[in-house]
């Protein structure tokens, strides 16, 4: 029978204890740049030793040669700051993205076409060639950049780009992402299935309706004139501008953290964007005036524990900086091939290839990374993009697994009902490619990007027609 008796034991025991202000300061390494600004909005209100520095204010420190935040973005050519850069990369299905795909109704026009983005693409291969388009978009909605000369930058086929773009343009209302007037109005009609031979007859001549040449409209279109003016009327309920509807609504901008720019050596390096690095200067003429006029304990026990809360937040600001400077630093490092020749040469990377090589811990890569964006000539990715396995072939070249699923869907794509792909004929076409994926594998990535299996997909493509 075993006696059980109570009675007190000493020990020593290893325990990690977070405390308040070491929480907070991991609350602020993984907040974005705007919510970060938010963040300390109350310390600034209640600490009367800490201020923004706007940069106006007479007399401000110069920042030394040394300081990450002192960054040289001058060339206008490459970012102008006072642009929309609202190009964001959000991988389907991945629930860092949450709060991005979950607006309120006072989205503006890109932030509406970002949540949408993210819904209508799985692969990142289609997801950088939306994103792409998106940044070519001007206020009244229509792609104002040339789809080949997008296509050259991304070093994507155009074929891709035009195939992106014309789901891009099923999106609501019906116009978006249409490259000339003419096709805005086709977009419209088509939407309201309305976009008969006669209605594209008189579409393809709108420069002779705008002269009311209305004999020859009817001789071509083939109408009366009560037909023809009634299909002018219609013309005329459409709306010519259709991202319109979204100015007088507020508009999220996604302000960048970082920015890739080429070297003199022609090397990829980083900057920080000073616009996502709010700026707090401590008050030292206030705090030695308070400190001389303060009698009571209280107010010196106050005055003590606001210059406390100061450090604290000016070092942990700090480090989130430095943090983030590092991170992104050997991420363009790593991806020098990419940033030159684009997705196809995007390196597999994971955390730990980065915590390596920083010092940092891989759970502090993971928060240094959500929602923390990088501009390159090829787009605005959040950093977390950059992350993902990969397959190395016979001559030890590797793909990521990004630009896999991305060839992979890219077949499928293509598809008849006569060629439907299955996973057997997808390894053969991807080894063509040069890639040497095992048939598990792409069985993986294909259901991973919700892709169904050939058989279905030969159902649904018989039930198509």
């Amino acid at each position: 029978m075993t006696n059980l008796r109570n009675g007190l034991q000493t020990g020593l025991q290893q325990s990690l204890v977070m405390t308040p202000k070491l929480q907070q300061a991991i609350k602020l390494l993984q907040l974005s740049s705007v919510e970060v600004s938010a963040e300390i909005g109350p310390y600034l209100l209640e600490n009367p030793l800490l201020e923004l520095d706007d940069g106006l204010s007479e007399g401000a420190k110069a920042p030394s040669a040394e300081d990450p935040n002192d960054l040289d973005i001058s060339d206008q050519d490459f970012w102008d700051p006072s642009s929309d850069l609202s190009c964001i990369d959000l991988p389907h299905g991945d629930t860092d993205h949450d709060v991005l795909l979950d607006r309120g109704e006072d989205e503006g026009l890109r932030s509406y076409i970002t949540r949408h983005i993210g819904l209508l693409f799985s692969h990142p291969g289609d997801i950088l060639i939306a994103l792409r388009l998106l940044d070519g978009l001007d206020a009244s909605g229509y792609l104002v950049d040339d789809t080949a000369d997008i296509a050259q930058q991304l070093g994507a086929a155009p074929e891709d780009v035009l195939h992106v773009l014309e789901i891009l343009q099923t999106l609501e209302p019906a116009g978006l992402f249409a490259r000339t007037l003419a096709e805005c109005l086709s977009l419209q009609l088509r939407d309201r299935n309305r976009l008969d031979p006669q209605m594209e007859t008189l579409i393809d001549h709108l420069d002779d309706l705008g002269g009311q040449h209305y004999d020859k409209l009817m001789s071509w279109c083939q109408v009366t004139r009560d037909e023809l003016k009634a299909m002018v009327t219609e013309i005329k309920s459409l709306n010519p501008r259709p991202g319109t509807r979204f100015l007088s609504e507020r508009a999220e901008t996604m302000i960048p953290d970082v920015l890739a720019k080429k070297d003199a050596a022609g090397l990829w390096q980083v900057q920080l964007n000073p616009a996502a690095f709010p700026k707090i200067t401590f008050q030292q003429a206030v705090y030695d005036d308070l400190k001389h006029r303060l009698q009571r304990k209280e107010d010196k026990a106050y005055l003590t524990q606001s210059r406390s809360n100061a450090d604290w937040l000016l070092r942990a600001l700090q480090q989130r900086a430095e943090s983030i400077f590092k991170v992104a630093s050997e991420i363009v490092q790593q991806q020098q091939a990419f940033l030159n020749h684009g997705i196809v040469y995007l390196k597999p990377m994971v955390l730990r290839d980065v915590a390596e090589k920083t010092g940092l811990h891989e759970s502090t890569i993971s928060r240094v990374t959500t929602q923390k964006f990088m501009v390159t000539p090829r787009g605005t990715f959040e950093m977390k993009y950059f992350f993902g396995q990969g397959i190395a072939n016979a001559i030890g070249t590797t793909y990521s697994a990004k630009y896999i699923k991305e060839r992979i869907a890219h077949h499928i794509s293509r598809e008849t009902e006569r060629t439907v792909l299955s996973d057997d004929a997808l390894v053969e076409a991807l080894k063509q490619e040069g890639i040497d994926a095992a048939r598990r594998t792409v069985a993986k990535y294909r259901e991973a990007m919700n892709i169904p299996s050939s058989a279905q997909r030969r159902r649904g493509l018989r039930a198509a027609l």
